[in-house]
């Protein structure tokens, strides 16, 4: 009976033991980091920067006619493509003809003071007024050339009509009433991107893919002009288009292309890291073999970035092929032991 006790005793131990153990192994495999490991590979660095831009004109040319007068209707609206000799807004009849009276009153003013100077002295110098009353006489002629029209304003090309300042009811200011576009001179989109980050590869080499939004994509297309703008921190970029597959006005999706280059050993964004001071580092694995099976560890090493982009780093520190841990669920060390997510 006694034998009988001390045996029970004895399962009962081993029983807990191995409880307690296989609960030990449990919680050490909850507690213990889990990683998903990558290995250094070959592959090219690109540098790629998408953005939108809207289809100008290479050439606008503003649409205007003399000031003072009263606009009676507009007949074109923004994006309207025109012939030449389409009307794009009328005159008011009265206030035309009230400005040729002036201009004729003013005109008529000139005159009698070259008359009563030629009657004072007929030696006098009247370049002074000669000119005056060529330029009353020049602004005659186009008032009276509106009137002649019957008061319209017209396209004198084909374009489009890209912006519309004036308003029905206000009068003329002799500055750009409307803003045309010359089809015959191309189109043209310009974006702005942020000058760092991926925009910091951005160069005259740099080539644009552009996209209509509805499947409809060119060829790679040269950058026509690049410039910095310090004060905004940003690069002002514009491209030719082809004139047959895009239109005035038209919302496009740019990617922007630097020229890309390949490396013997990159690793993935997610795999590189930065310490305090400002140095990288990855983490690689040893692995051990225990009674328990295979344990890895984690081992630092520090690397040099080459190149790098939203995806992966190009690095000098470690060989191609060699594993390392591209994410984990928990804060990493070295030396410290972790489990290999399947």
């Amino acid at each position: 009976m006694k034998k009988d006790r001390v045996l029970k005793w004895l399962i009962i131990f081993f029983i807990v033991m191995v409880g307690l153990t296989i609960m030990s192994r449990i919680t050490y495999r909850m507690l213990i980091p889990k990683v998903v490991l990558g290995t250094v590979e070959e592959n090219v660095i690109e540098h790629q920067v998408s953005t939108r831009g809207k289809v100008t004109s290479n050439v606008e040319l503003p649409v205007f006619t003399a000031e003072g007068l009263l606009i009676s209707s507009i007949y074109v609206t923004e994006g309207q493509k025109v012939k030449e000799g389409t009307v794009l807004y009328g005159i008011d009849q009265a206030s035309l003809n009230q400005c040729i009276q002036g201009k004729q009153l003013e005109l008529n003013i000139v005159n009698g003071q070259i008359e009563e100077q030629k009657q004072a002295d007929p030696s006098a110098n009247l370049q002074g007024l000669e000119a005056e009353q060529r330029q009353k006489r020049e602004a005659l002629e186009i008032y009276t050339r509106i009137r002649a029209r019957g008061g319209a304003v017209k396209a004198d090309r084909d374009g489009i009509i890209t912006a519309i300042y004036a308003r029905a009811g206000e009068k003329t200011t002799g500055n750009a009433d409307m803003m045309m576009a010359d089809k015959t001179k191309g189109v043209i989109v310009s974006v702005s991107v942020d000058s760092e980050g991926e925009g910091h590869y951005i160069t005259t080499s740099t080539v644009a893919l552009i996209s209509d939004g509805a499947g409809g994509e060119t060829k790679e297309l040269p950058i026509r002009s690049l410039s910095e703008d310090e004060e905004k921190g940003t690069l002002e970029i514009s491209i030719a288009l082809p004139d047959d597959q895009f239109q005035v006005g038209q919302i496009v999706e740019v990617n922007l292309k630097s020229l890309s280059s390949r490396y013997q050993t990159c690793v993935p964004r997610t795999a590189l890291h930065l310490d305090e001071n400002n140095k990288y580092y990855v983490y690689g694995i040893k692995t051990t073999e225990t009674i328990l099976g295979e344990e890895l560890t984690t081992v630092k090493y520090e690397v040099e970035v080459l190149d790098k982009n939203a995806d992966f780093a190009a690095v000098k520190g470690v060989e191609q092929r060699m594993e390392i841990i591209v994410d984990s669920d928990k804060i990493l060390e070295e030396g410290i032991k972790v489990r290999q997510l399947q």
